[in-house]
Parts: C-alpha cells; structure tokens; sequence
C-alpha cells in the first residue's frame, strides 16, 4: 500500500512539473507576441519638423494721447446728467461719444 500511495504521489509531481513547465512556455510564447505586436503598433520615428521661423510682428501701436478738453467735457457732461437723474440712454449716449 505504501508503494501504491508513493507511486501517486510521484505522479502528482510529475503532473504539477509539466504543467508548471507548461505554463511558463505559454506565458513565453504571450510576452514574445506581445512585444512583437507592440513593436509593430509602434508608429515609425519621424524627424521633428524644421524649426518655424519666428513671424516678424507689427510694430507696436503708439499709446493713445491722453484726453481731449473735447472728452473731458462730454464726462463732465454726463456725470451732471447721471447726478440730476437725467435718462439712462441718454447719459449712456455721451459717454460712447466721450469714449
């Protein structure tokens, strides 16, 4: 009976070496396809384009001249109108032409 159980015994383990051995050839075989498939994913190297050369820009704007008596007058127009109470347009109306 001891014979017996050792027989299964060995068995068992030659079955758990192959299929350990089984799995490893399996798991070889996945890691070569997939680093072949990524390989061949892979888009291929291109060279980065050619430098941009810089656009020349405007030359910048001249800073507005400060106000006008004209546009001082218009603001101190309208802020008498809004004081009095004077209608909203037209208080608005002045100050786009003030502006």
């Amino acid at each position: 009976m001891d014979n017996g159980l050792w027989k299964l015994q060995q068995e068992a383990r030659v079955r758990v070496a192959t299929q350990r051995a089984r799995e490893h050839r399996v798991a070889e075989e996945q890691n070569r396809r997939t680093a072949a498939s990524l390989r061949a994913a892979r888009p291929p190297v291109e060279r980065p384009p050619e430098p941009v050369k810089p656009v020349c820009l405007p030359p910048p704007q001249p800073e507005k001249p400060a106000m006008d008596s004209e546009q001082i007058l218009l603001l101190l127009l309208a802020l008498l109108l809004a004081q009095a109470g004077a209608n909203r347009l037209l208080v608005l109306a002045i100050l786009y032409l003030a502006l």
